[in-house]
């Protein structure tokens, strides 16, 4: 691999970084704007908003700083593991968060809380497919 090739593939890979780090901000933003929305509807609610955002946010947001540690590496067999490690301690999280707030908080509305979870499981995939397919910068 030449050495144009080498800074060609670091700064793919840094750009890359760059943009998931990007959707994860959006995402945050989006989360509290929602959840202040929902306070102003109803506490119950704002409170399940908040913790169905924070239950995808916080794994989402761990998963993605563990893969992004190997992105461009050329050890592709480091990168398949930090994102199986990644992915199976997000699914673990997902559901003991679940389980906990639900035998903590028996009050909360499940129902909103779900659909939050949901939303932003669906919302972070179309945004960080988005940003992934824009042009690179000049």
């Amino acid at each position: 691999m030449t050495e144009h090739q080498v800074t060609t593939q670091a700064q793919q890979a840094t750009d890359f970084k760059r943009r998931i780090i990007t959707a994860k901000v959006v995402e945050l933003v989006s989360l509290m704007t929602l959840t202040l929305l929902a306070f102003l509807v109803s506490s119950e609610i704002g409170i399940a908003v908040l913790l169905g955002g924070l239950l995808y946010a916080i794994p989402q947001w761990v998963f993605s700083l563990l893969s992004l540690r190997f992105v461009g590496a050329e050890q592709s067999v480091s990168l398949f593991l930090s994102i199986v490690v990644g992915f199976t301690g997000k699914l673990v999280f997902v559901a003991f968060g679940c389980a906990l707030i639900f035998t903590r908080y028996p009050g909360v509305a499940a129902g909103w809380l779900m659909a939050t979870l949901l939303f932003f499981y669906v919302y972070g995939l179309i945004l960080s497919s988005i940003l992934i397919q824009l042009p690179p910068r000049r």
